[in-house]
């Protein structure tokens, strides 16, 4: 289990040059957006405008909201626009589809999880209340927790803070708990990719 701090994750520009993004995770190590295909990514992008998202055909795509005030729709959806207006909720969509995101208000950051389908199958789900937190990573894959509000407190004692991530490898388990920031909020996201 690692345990990652801000000082570990790699900021870098969109795909696109749009926006820039704060890579939190990615496997296999060394791999990369400009470099060797990734598996999966983890990673909380700055959206200063409306405009389009980078393409990532043959990925799988979940993303939610969790800093704005008013949040954005998503245009392109074979569906309709997707509702990324409501902090803390994940969507999910395809990287093969022509995304434009349209801000509301102003300025967002958003969290994101991306994976490629025929290797595996990734979920986020999101923590906003005190008390215990389970984790555990698939055989064969892994598990990230991170915290956006709020802490983790581990039962050896060790503290996740605020934009702090642990990163769980096959087979590890994590269980701990979720406390409040000062203003009584609370935000910890979990995910699990799982091979094919």
């Amino acid at each position: 289990m690692r345990h990652l701090k801000p000082g570990d994750y790699r900021s870098m520009p969109w795909k696109n040059g749009k926006g820039t993004t704060t890579e939190i995770a990615i496997h296999p190590p060394g791999s990369g957006v400009a470099g060797a295909p990734f598996t999966w990514r983890v990673s909380i992008a700055d959206v200063p405008e409306s405009g389009l998202f980078s393409r990532f055909p043959g990925y799988d795509r979940t993303i939610m909201m969790i800093e704005g005030e008013d949040g954005m729709w998503l245009d392109g959806a074979p569906d309709g626009p997707i509702d990324l207006t409501k902090p803390l909720v994940p969507r999910r969509f395809s990287g093969d589809w022509e995304i434009a995101g349209r801000l509301v208000g102003g300025p967002l950051r958003d969290f994101n999880l991306m994976v490629e389908r025929t290797r595996a199958t990734g979920l986020m789900s999101v923590v906003r209340e005190t008390g215990p937190v389970s984790l555990a990573a698939p055989e064969g894959g892994q598990a990230l927790l991170t915290v956006i509000d709020g802490e983790v407190k581990l039962s050896a004692g060790t503290i996740v803070a605020a934009g702090e991530t642990l990163l769980l490898q096959s087979g590890e388990t994590l269980e701990a708990v979720a406390e409040a920031a000062q203003s009584g909020t609370i935000a910890v996201v979990l995910v699990t990719i799982s091979p094919l």
